[in-house]
Formats: C-alpha cells, structure tokens, sequence
C-alpha cells in the first residue's frame, strides 16, 4: 500500500521527465522502463494515472520525431528501439487494463 501512495508523484515524474526530454532517447528509454515496472508491478492499480501517462507514451510511438539522429546512434536507428518499446508498453497497458477501460483498444 506504501508503494501504491508513491504512485500519483512517479506518473507525474513519468510524464514531466518525458515531456522535457522527447530529444533524448536515452531517457525516454529509461523513463519507459519506469513505466513498464509500474505497469508490471500487480500491487500497484495504475487505472487513475493512464490519462497522466499513456499521450506521452503514445507520443513516442506517433511523434515526427523523437531524439537527435546525430547524438543517439550513427544511423539513427535508436529512435526506432524507443517507438517500438513504447508500442509494447501500450499493447500490455492494453491487455492489463482492458476491463477498467473497454474503449482503450
């Protein structure tokens, strides 16, 4: 339950941190995996902190453009990793809160 009080600052860090750093794929990446152990977490209820997370996460997979092509990877390919990392975290969101939420498909 401890954890679960902590749950409204880390979506809040989540969405800060990604909004401020869409130019960076390296954090993004570790902000996603921040999300996916919130998401993997079974003690933790995440339904009243979605709304919070999931345009940013979305953002990373539909955005023209995430990261600098030049900073991240010589071929750029580094961005390709974080948009599909972050369409895997929004299928499981999918699939774990699918009954909460019936239209987020």
């Amino acid at each position: 339950a401890l954890l679960q009080d902590l749950v409204p600052y880390l979506s809040k860090f989540i969405y800060q941190n990604m909004r401020d750093n869409m130019n960076n794929v390296s954090i993004l990446v570790l902000l996603l995996r921040c999300y996916e152990a919130l998401l993997i977490n079974q003690s933790i209820n995440l339904e009243l902190h979605l709304l919070q997370i999931l345009p940013k996460v979305l953002t990373c997979v539909v955005a023209s453009k995430i990261g600098k092509i030049d900073s991240d990877s010589l071929d750029g390919s580094s961005h390709w990793v974080a948009r599909d990392y972050a369409a895997r975290l929004i299928a499981l969101t999918c699939r774990r809160y699918n009954d909460s939420f019936p239209d987020l498909q």
